[in-house]
């Protein structure tokens, strides 16, 4: 992390700004001002993989938020609205949610959670001229009731919550440590501010220390601004760095420390309301969370908050022993449905380069790649990690954990080398919840692959009866007595029925990636869509390179995947690109074509498919428009077919055409053939050796 030198109040004015924002009107008549005109929402809106949930906190407030959904929302924006995807301005304009640009330097972007305290500051000054109360949520939080309790009491100038569970926190019976008695120091905290709360994960007894995800103030009394100044006075203040260097959690948590010294040093505890477990709710530490403390119903809650868009669909521990009543269930399935193809990758206790190899063609596919596995960080293996100093990778929750694999399409046994270590997969076999996921995923027909000596995996799950087996020669005892038929190695994968194996993963990568998603696509539908989608999926935004040489840039996606996989030039200086989308939101690939001009400009959009998948992986201009060339398996005679697409020049399709047999055929590249023809190249699975 880059070390900057002290950055003071005045300073931070001068590297962070907001547009105006204009409050709702009052008119000066305070008594008939309505619940909604006495309070605005705000929360910091990152660009990015988080934008959807953005979306689902302000659809949340307007649609659940009881008197208060009318209520002004502003959406904060590091680096302006233009870096929001379009489609995400589209819905955030939809719920009238103000857009409000944040701009921030390097300096400030390099530190956790610095441009949050400043975006916090400056929306508190802003609202102190027409707001009684600024609830600040994170964006990872969800609305579910009426917030009745936003609206303070009078004598009341904050509302807020613990944080989670205790951490780098104070306990209350015990004394300061060096790292917060310098808090207080600096803060000047005068102890009979003093007062115990309790966290609701895991029920510890500690001194304040507030979630800085979750806080409703009174503008005009300057508390986040007062946060503010002190976080920039100290947050590179030379006595904390020590903690830095000997804790990263000292980095991280800087903010809620200062945060919780602001608060102590402004307000007395008769000013401060400390709300229930209703609010604010950890559904990604459910499981975590002590008996007593945790909820049994979603509609139960008031506020919630999920950390990462992953936990409300990969995560689903808190869907099995959290009930979820209508209209809320089909509310959260409405908003998730952009997810596409779930792929849960299941890891070994030891990190190779395997994995990552995977992980690109899995992300090439537009997939939601979850890595999972019981060591928590994984570390690289000897022969890959230390010559390269490889660093571990941290996983979001362990697979014994994980008892709901519904919302997977597929499980992927990562690879392993039985080269470097004496037993691979060793944890996992002696698991007995996790044998029972791969168990349960074999049940519910997801697709499973598994490379080399994954296959020890689904032979102590019991579940590969009558099925054929491609791996190494030492398991193939191991596979027999588990009732596979050893189909022997070094071989091309091997497909049977929902079963993927094969070996060799760095020689063999792209084909056994390509066979695990012949799998999932055979479990998807044929034909056209059940139901009429929308042409308008992807939108233009800046890519934000700032490179010599780069006269533009730009970003073109939805709110589902969207891949770009060939693009060519036009001959008006325009180019035309081929690829695929998952932002029509039927949860499988179609193709996408698409046009932009000289200067990047989105010209117009077309999609094309129907209930399976569907990629563009090659194009070329024609003298009358354009041609696109992938594979489908929605049309055709085999699981997945060539598919040609003729478009004209405003993007209409003239025809789709499928070549293939009775497996699989790709078309990957298209060009003319100098006779009035073209030449398809790609590959064939139904003929040949």
């Amino acid at each position: 992390m880059r070390r900057t030198g002290v950055i003071i109040a005045a300073v931070v004015a001068t590297v962070l700004t907001l547009s105006a924002i204009i409050p709702c009107n009052a008119q000066g008549e305070d008594a008939a001002r309505t619940a909604k005109e006495k309070i605005a929402f705000a929360f910091l809106a990152e660009p990015g993989g988080y934008e959807i949930g953005s979306i689902l906190l302000a659809d949340s407030i307007r649609t659940y938020g009881g008197a208060l959904a009318d209520a002004p929302i502003w959406a904060l924006v590091p680096g302006g609205a233009e870096a929001l995807s379009g489609a995400t301005r589209d819905r955030l304009a939809a719920l009238d949610v103000r857009l409000v640009p944040v701009e921030t330097d390097a300096e400030l972007s390099d530190f956790p959670f610095a441009v949050k305290v400043a975006a916090a500051a400056s929306i508190e000054e802003e609202a102190a001229g027409g707001f009684e109360l600024l609830a600040l949520l994170n964006r990872d939080t969800l609305v579910l009731r009426e917030p009745k309790d936003f609206l303070l009491a009078e004598g009341r100038a904050l509302a807020c919550v613990p944080v989670h569970h205790k951490l780098v926190g104070p306990g209350f019976d015990e004394p300061l440590d060096e790292f917060w008695s310098l808090v207080y120091e600096k803060c000047s905290v005068s102890e009979d501010r003093v007062f115990p709360m309790t966290t609701p994960v895991d029920n510890v007894e500690i001194k304040p220390y507030f979630n800085a995800g979750f806080l409703v103030v009174r503008p005009e009394r300057g508390l986040l601004r007062a946060w503010r100044d002190g976080f920039f006075e100290l947050y590179q203040d030379e006595d904390f760095k020590g903690f830095y260097e000997k804790d990263q959690r000292y980095t991280v948590f800087m903010h809620q420390a200062i945060l919780t010294g602001a608060i102590l040093a402004e307000l007395s505890h008769e000013e401060i309301a400390v709300l229930p477990i209703s609010y604010n709710y950890p559904l990604h530490l459910h499981d975590a969370t002590v008996a007593e403390n945790r909820a049994a119903a979603l509609n139960d809650l008031v506020t919630c908050r999920f950390d990462h868009p992953v936990y409300l669909v990969e995560f689903a521990n808190w869907r099995e022993t959290l009930a979820i009543e209508e209209p809320l269930r089909g509310w959260l399935a409405d908003h998730l449905k952009h997810r596409g193809i779930n792929v849960l990758m299941l890891l070994d206790n030891k990190l190779g380069a395997g994995f990552f190899m995977n992980r690109d063609v899995y992300e090439w596919y537009g997939w939601n790649a979850v890595p999972t596995s019981l060591s928590n960080p994984v570390e690289p293996c000897d022969f890959y990690g230390k010559p390269l100093g490889a660093p571990p990778l941290r996983t979001l929750f362990p697979p014994n954990r994980l008892s709901h694999i519904g919302t997977y399409h597929a499980l992927a046994i990562m690879p392993a080398s039985a080269y470097f270590q004496e037993k691979p997969f060793q944890p996992i076999v002696d698991d007995e919840r996790t044998l029972g996921l791969v168990k349960k995923a074999a049940e519910q027909g997801l697709a499973i692959s598994t490379i080399c000596w994954g296959a020890r995996v689904l032979a102590a799950a019991d579940v590969i009866r009558g099925k054929g087996i491609v791996t190494q020669p030492p398991l193939q005892a191991a596979v027999e007595a588990a009732g596979g038929i050893y189909l022997g190695t070094d071989r091309a994968p091997g497909i049977d029925g929902n079963i993927v194996t094969g070996v060799r993963d760095q020689y063999n990568n792209w084909v056994n990636c390509q066979a695990l998603a012949t799998a999932i696509e055979n479990g998807q539908g044929r034909g056209d869509h059940p139901r009429t989608v929308s042409d308008k999926v992807v939108y233009k935004a800046d890519a934000g390179f700032d490179v010599e040489g780069i006269e533009w840039s730009a970003a073109y996606g939805g709110m589902g995947a969207d891949g770009a996989r060939a693009i060519v030039p036009c001959d008006d200086g325009g180019y035309f690109a081929v690829g695929y989308t998952f932002s029509q939101a039927t949860g499988d690939a179609d193709l996408l074509a698409f046009r932009i001009d000289a200067t990047g400009e989105l010209e117009w959009q077309s999609r094309f498919g129907g209930a399976g998948s569907e990629y563009g992986l090659g194009c070329c201009a024609t003298d009358d428009g354009y041609l696109a060339v992938g594979y489908t398996t929605s049309y055709g005679a085999g699981s997945k077919d060539v598919y040609l697409v003729k478009l004209d020049r405003q993007g209409e399709a003239v025809f789709t055409k499928t070549y293939g047999g009775e497996s699989w055929e790709t078309g990957n590249a298209i060009c003319p053939d100098g006779e009035g023809g073209y030449y398809i190249a790609g590959q064939t699975n139904s003929i040949g050796a």
